[in-house]
């Protein structure tokens, strides 16, 4: 039988949260909590669970295409990248 403790670190697994364990350390809930979690974790990955949910803290937008970047664009001043590339070695 599965504690409910150990279901709702399951549920928070899944639901792509971090771990943050809400129980005091080594009390009986944060260890069931814990457990929940590492078996969340271990059916997750042999295919028993869906894998979580991925949550991203931030999205950036791409405002203009990559070969527009400029890491990909050559140098407006070839001389001074010259320059540079000499100073660097």
């Amino acid at each position: 039988m599965v504690d409910s403790i150990e279901r709702a670190a399951e549920n928070a697994y899944l639901t792509g949260e971090k771990y943050l364990n809400p129980y005091t350390l080594n009390s009986h809930e944060f260890n069931c909590y814990e457990r929940g979690w590492t078996q969340a974790v271990k059916k997750s990955d042999l295919g028993l669970l869906p894998k979580p949910v991925v949550k991203y803290e931030k999205t950036f937008s791409l405002n203009y295409p990559k070969e527009r970047e400029s890491a990909y664009r050559t140098p407006s001043d070839p001389d001074s990248a010259e320059a540079y590339r000499n100073r660097k070695g």
